[in-house]
């Protein structure tokens, strides 16, 4: 199989433009156009990871170049064959995927650093081959093995692989520990995701501490829960001080295996206390504690216990929305008539799910029982969401993120992941007017005479973008987001038609901005893709 290269003098920014459209249309089409696509969109990536060398080895950046031992000199000509193989085997999987992508939850959540990982494997097969470039390369080489452990990982937790990709993703943990070895290197943690998490993991810890302080009225318990809640929270420091010191992995884990010896027993102790303001700090926290499972590639354990406490939420979040909602705004629904056999079945299918984890079903049977939640929450949701309430429409947001948190604890993947449709559309936004005031900078010391149609064009991508972080916000579903961008993609098309033709001073930044705008609109758009597959995707809710 042959595999397209870009030479580096061509200019990448052109082609990354139609990211968005290439990966929305894969999963449906035949093998053969399938194919002709993903070389397209692995081309555009090569070229985006090309640039990023590009900026990283050359000199005015300022960076330090490392030196490449004598082992690694050594075993060249294996690190090039590795790469070669990642490539031929990422290339494999990619393909192979893309076409599960509607099959399979959760994995458009993976392929876009698939993809990555397919094209910069390409770039440095490419410039290993001749054996000289070494100590320019090195950290680009070992991201592979830090990248693919992380999608590796990701690819252990969704159901329904075939035996193939299976197969391929065993081979690739196998490719990627040859090369670290060959390279004398450790396993590659993400330290700077993993810091940045341990940090606002000590923040919520401190959070949580001022709620204890404020809401538990028993002094003896209140002592004694700070103090474990402290101890936690310095352990969680002695992990970072860890980390900086280029701590082993294998004591980084078995540190954070100690931090959960102390949290899991305060974790139990506190669900027992009915305050609002506590089970915010306990969802942050548990939210900071998967992101590090996941970074440090520990499984995530399915505890019953959490389980039952979350479905327990979720009925309590039902008798709290009819309590802050009057009867006559429920009678102004538009099926009033169907109101309390939609809240009865919404109750009646979580004490199902608590039923089957007491009596510890199987995970295959609690699965099925929590698809009878999602489905009931849909209906909940699509029924009260008409509601002119903001106290009831924040309890049914409280409700969204009860399911989520069901969903972690069940070890489950979304198809369409709203929270990071948040995250991605508050990055688009941000870019979209840094790019909007760069924009107009660049024109401000240039006379051309399209001048007023270029801010016009970047002052409607940034309002799109906006927009479309506005919306995820609010509870859009994925085909409202999907239609947004869409839009959003027409538009940097625009944009970019413009910004291209921008002199060398300013190009070199515009380019950067559009480097990260790029690989964003395909996240957006992969995200986005397949909207009619979930048992949610017509569910949403607006808070406005």
């Amino acid at each position: 199989m042959s595999h397209s290269t870009v030479a580096p003098g061509r200019h990448w920014l052109a082609g990354v433009l139609a990211l968005g459209f290439l990966v929305s249309s894969i999963a449906p089409l035949s093998a053969q156009d399938n194919r002709q696509l993903l070389d397209k969109l692995l081309k555009e990536y090569i070229q985006s990871e090309l640039e990023k060398m590009d900026q990283k080895t050359n000199p005015a950046s300022g960076g330090t170049t490392p030196t490449a031992t004598k082992q690694v000199v050594d075993n060249s000509r294996e690190i090039h064959n590795d790469l070669q193989e990642f490539t031929r085997d990422t290339d494999d999987l990619a393909l192979s995927l893309s076409a599960d992508s509607r099959r399979i939850d959760g994995l458009n959540q993976i392929l876009p650093s698939l993809y990555q990982l397919r094209a910069r494997s390409s770039i440095l097969a490419e410039k290993t081959q001749t054996g000289n470039q070494w100590s320019n390369l090195l950290e680009d080489i070992k991201t592979i093995d830090r990248d693919w452990r992380t999608v590796s990982f990701k690819l252990d937790q969704l159901q329904g692989l075939t035996q193939q990709q299976t197969r391929l993703a065993s081979r690739l943990d196998q490719i990627s520990a040859d090369l670290i070895q060959h390279l004398d290197a450790r396993p590659q943690m993400n330290t700077y995701e993993l810091t940045r998490t341990l940090a606002s993991l000590s923040v919520d810890f401190e959070n949580l501490l001022e709620e204890i302080d404020l809401e538990i009225s028993n002094a003896g318990d209140r002592r004694d829960l700070l103090l474990e809640g402290r101890k936690a929270q310095q352990q969680v420091q002695h992990i970072s001080l860890l980390i900086r010191d280029e701590a082993q992995y294998d004591t980084i884990k078995s540190e954070y295996q100690r931090f959960k010896g102390i949290w899991d027993p305060m974790l139990t102790k506190l669900q027992t206390y009915d305050n609002r303001y506590i089970e915010r700090s306990l969802r942050r926290i548990n939210e900071s504690d998967r992101s590090i499972h996941e970074l440090l590639w520990m499984p995530h354990e399915i505890d019953r216990q959490q389980l039952v406490y979350q479905t327990s939420l979720l009925k309590k979040d039902v008798d709290e929305f009819f309590a802050r909602t009057p009867l006559k705004l429920l009678i102004t629904l538009p099926n009033p008539e169907f109101v309390l056999s939609t809240a009865d079945a919404f109750y009646g299918v979580c004490e199902n799910f608590t039923d089957i984890v007491n009596r510890n079903g199987s995970r295959e049977d609690m699965v099925d029982a929590f698809r009878y939640i999602e489905e009931s929450q849909a209906e909940f949701i699509t029924m009260f969401k008409p509601i002119r309430s903001q106290a009831a429409l924040n309890v049914l947001n409280s409700i969204d993120k009860h399911v989520q948190d069901l969903r972690g604890g069940l070890v489950l993947e979304e198809q369409f992941d709203r929270r990071k449709a948040i995250e991605l559309g508050a990055s688009l936004q941000n870019l979209s007017e840094h790019l909007h005031m760069d924009t107009k900078l660049w024109l401000s010391h240039v006379q051309v005479s399209y001048e007023q149609q270029a801010e016009d064009a970047t002052a409607r991508f940034s309002q799109l973008a906006a927009r479309f972080h506005q919306q995820a916000l609010n509870g859009s579903n994925a085909k409202q987001l999907q239609t947004i961008s869409d839009d959003l993609y027409e538009q940097w098309r625009s944009v970019h038609s413009y910004i291209s033709r921008s002199t060398n001073e300013d190009r070199a930044h515009l380019a950067r901005l559009a480097a990260h705008i790029g690989p964003t609109l395909v996240e957006v758009r992969t995200l986005t893709q397949d909207a009619g597959n979930g048992p949610l995707a017509a569910g949403g809710f607006n808070r406005n």
